[in-house]
């Protein structure tokens, strides 16, 4: 059976019942086709068949290809954009990092951060818990201290003229939830 592919609107006037029944019967002719193309793949095809196989392999590939690969449809780079840009920030090393310096000397401490976004950096230290650093703000009144921010993703904080004092344990926090954070270890020696 030849399925109906004429236009309606070449046809005489019909109502909204005869296009349904219409759109119907020509989804019917076109189902009852791909099933026979389904089935014809799993069982050998005979003469007749091979005629009903070749007009529903036409049908079937009359839908044109799309023009731009699944990979790169709006809808993907939407969400691949939205995904990154709802990163949560990480910090990059280890969790815990040992520093040795002299007495007089400055210390560094590294702290690098990714995806940072609109979160904060802070420095604290750890055995009174005073926050002496957030972004580049300073929080304590000893000047010695300072908050380096470096364009590779470095939080850096710096310790000027290191003293005994000094020694201990600081942590880089960022402001997420639960927060991130990283400790350094600052061993100061007498040489």
């Amino acid at each position: 059976m030849e399925p109906n592919y004429r236009p309606i609107w070449k046809q005489r006037a019909v109502s909204h019942a005869e296009v349904v029944t219409n759109f119907d019967v020509i989804a019917s002719e076109y189902t009852s086709s791909s099933a026979l193309y389904s089935s014809s793949l799993s069982s050998p095809a005979s003469s007749s068949s091979s005629a009903a196989l070749t007009s529903a392999t036409s049908m079937s590939f009359s839908v044109p290809a799309p023009s731009v690969p699944a990979a790169l449809t709006a809808d993907t780079i939407q969400t691949s954009a939205s995904t990154s840009a709802f990163a949560e920030p990480y910090l990059e090393g280890f969790a815990t990092t040992n520093i040795t310096t002299q007495i007089g000397t400055h210390a560094y401490l590294p702290c690098r951060v990714k995806q940072l976004g609109n979160k904060s950096v802070s420095w604290v230290r750890v055995r009174d818990g005073h926050i002496l650093t957030v972004d580049r703000a300073v929080f304590i009144a000893d000047q010695r201290f300072l908050a380096l921010k470096q364009p590779d993703k470095f939080w850096t904080l710096q310790i000027k003229y290191v003293q005994g004092r000094d020694a201990g344990a600081y942590e880089c926090q960022v402001s997420t939830e639960p927060k991130v954070s990283a400790r350094v270890h600052l061993q100061v020696v007498d040489i």
